[in-house]
């Protein structure tokens, strides 16, 4: 595993941040927690004397950001690599950002959070 991995930690500078990895990939991801939801659940043993069985359930999963995974900078930000990939972290600079890639796809992964009754949540990716 060459290259450059940043998991909920901050890379940050003044005029210009660089990250770069000649031989391997630059991950960027923020730590993210997930815990599935369940319930027991019984049927049976009703009107028709049926054995009653118990079963788990799941019915949801609920996921949080822990820590950011951050690459920023007050001037200009660069990051190259083989492969970047950023997966729900900030990756700017305040007078630019410039990624390169020299040899797959950018992949940014995005997650929205909205407060709904069920409680959704939604993943984009964006390859660019």
């Amino acid at each position: 595993n060459k290259g450059i991995r940043n998991i909920g930690g901050v890379i940050r500078g003044s005029e210009i941040t660089k990250v770069t990895s000649e031989k391997g990939k630059v991950l960027n991801e923020s730590t993210i927690s997930s815990d599935t939801l369940t319930r027991t659940v019984r049927t049976g043993g009703g009107f028709l004397r049926s054995i009653p069985k118990t079963y788990t359930e799941v019915y949801g999963i609920t996921e949080s950001i822990r820590n950011i995974g951050k690459v920023e900078g007050e001037g200009l930000v660069y990051v190259e690599g083989k492969e970047i990939e950023n997966i729900a972290g900030n990756i700017r600079g305040r007078s630019g950002t410039l990624l390169k890639s020299t040899e797959k796809d950018i992949v940014d992964k995005t997650i929205t959070l909205r407060d709904e009754r069920q409680g959704v949540s939604e993943t984009v990716t964006v390859t660019k």
